[in-house]
């Protein structure tokens, strides 16, 4: 069985949280600056490697505007994952092939339910692939090895909007493809290559 693994944030959803500071600004008044650097400088990683609780995060956030619930911010910054109709052609497509579709990202994977509950597309995914779940996050190697562990095909194709790991996944063995800054890419023939 044929292979594709896709990245989330950037190849089918566009990536919230370099966005959602603003929306989180204007809807619930909490500072975009501030947010933005305590993301950046204390949450990221520690999020995207499982290393704190998601409700963690959100407390955090709070304490710039202690009278925002966190069930509010919450809501602003996930719903700032906005669809990449691309993407998600390109993934429909290779379901409707017969291959194998995987989700190989950098994030929470408590939000993954979330965006499962507005995404119909999202249970079309076989295999998932999330940093927080792994305790290491793209571009290690562990990632890509634990992801290779998951998948059908050891030569998958490997979707990503970034090049450090679209190099990484390459050195693993997948077929790295870079999706530019609008979250286009060259998609393989996945009927042909389902047939060959």
């Amino acid at each position: 069985m044929s292979t594709i693994a896709f990245d989330l944030g950037g190849v089918l959803l566009t990536d919230g949280s370099k966005t959602a500071w603003k929306r989180l600004d204007r809807e619930l008044g909490i500072p975009a600056d501030l947010s933005a650097r305590l993301w950046e400088t204390t949450l990221q990683q520690r999020a995207d490697l499982g290393d704190i609780p998601e409700e963690a995060i959100w407390a955090e956030l709070q304490r710039l505007e202690p009278g925002v619930s966190t069930q509010d911010i919450r809501g602003a910054f996930l719903e700032g994952y906005v669809e990449i109709p691309h993407g998600i052609e390109a993934l429909l497509e290779a379901k409707a092939a017969g291959w194998e579709v995987a989700l190989a990202t950098n994030n929470v994977a408590a939000w993954l339910g979330y965006w499962r509950s507005r995404h119909a597309w999202m249970e079309s995914i076989d295999v998932v692939c999330c940093s927080s779940d792994l305790g290491f996050r793209k571009p290690a190697p562990e990632f890509f090895e634990a992801l290779l562990c998951q998948v059908a095909d050891p030569h998958a194709y490997f979707v990503d909007d970034d090049d450090a790991n679209c190099a990484a996944a390459a050195q693993t063995g997948f077929r790295a493809i870079l999706a530019d800054p609008e979250g286009a890419w060259p998609v393989p023939d996945f009927a042909a290559e389902a047939r060959g």
